[in-house]
């Protein structure tokens, strides 16, 4: 970079580090990991930073494939497009049909790595293997590769650590994606359809990414409204791929104001 060297947190704001997001040999190593301070600090995309009107609807999980598909109608009746994370266990299990991820993939649709178990396990190791088996399922079913884009699957993706910083750098995943509307649809009982489309279309900004899944009766019968609402206030709706050429990224800081709009209140 052309700035002092990312000698350390404290110096962080006013360094020049021209990959943020890699480990650099030069950095300090303060707690011998291998991996400098600079992009030890928590990195993972929430949003990008744009006046463009854009967003990106991503959907995670895929335990209903009649709620997919009823998802995939309304982008498609819209001219929409969406990011989907669907584990391979899941499509494995048959609760989302091979035959509706190729007509995903064919209208236009981004594919995501969300692990194969939903799960990144423990160790830098255990989520290495995770992210590998959900790539090579996909390549092995001929649905393609799922890189750059990663999510980490929930309890953890509010508070993303380092080791599994580390897998997605050791796996090229190079785009770790959050999001920074929540929905929180998987919420059992579901939450009224009503508030979710209040939630989207009351706090929607440009370049924000918006989560929720692809099996809860709630999100399925909510996306009209949804689609419909964001056409009608100028937004296109576009993958986090296509979101992520309009800006920098909205960086995710814990507990920082801003960072992270759930729909809590709206239920």
């Amino acid at each position: 970079g052309d700035g002092p060297p990312c000698h350390g947190p404290d110096l962080l704001a006013e360094c020049g580090d021209n990959c943020p997001d890699d480990a650099n040999p030069a950095q300090m190593d303060g707690d011998a990991d291998g991996t400098g301070e600079a992009w030890a600090l928590p990195h993972w995309w929430v949003a990008v930073e744009t006046n463009g009107k854009v967003v990106a609807l991503t959907f995670d999980d895929g335990w209903h494939d009649g709620r997919l598909r009823s998802i995939l109608d309304t982008l498609h009746q819209h001219h929409a497009y969406a990011t989907f994370f669907i584990t391979g266990g899941n499509i494995q299990q048959q609760n989302t049909e091979l035959e509706t991820m190729f007509l995903a993939r064919s209208a236009g649709h981004q594919f995501g790595n969300h692990t194969f178990n939903h799960s990144v396990g423990t160790t830098t190791a255990e989520a290495v293997v995770e992210i590998n088996l959900n790539e090579q399922f996909y390549l092995d079913q001929g649905l393609g590769s799922l890189r750059p884009l990663f999510r980490l699957p929930a309890p953890d993706l509010l508070n993303p650590q380092l080791w599994v910083q580390m897998a997605t750098q050791q796996t090229g995943f190079s785009a770790s994606v959050l999001a920074n509307i929540d929905t929180i649809d998987w919420m059992d009982p579901e939450p009224p359809a009503e508030g979710m489309v209040a939630c989207i279309l009351e706090q929607v900004q440009p370049g924000d990414i918006i989560s929720m899944h692809a099996g809860p009766e709630v999100t399925a019968a909510a996306m009209p409204e949804i689609v419909a609402g964001l056409k009608a206030l100028g937004y296109e709706l576009v993958t986090v791929e296509q979101l992520i050429a309009f800006g920098e990224p909205g960086v995710f800081v814990p507990f920082q104001p801003g960072s992270y709009k759930s729909c809590e209140t709206y239920y």
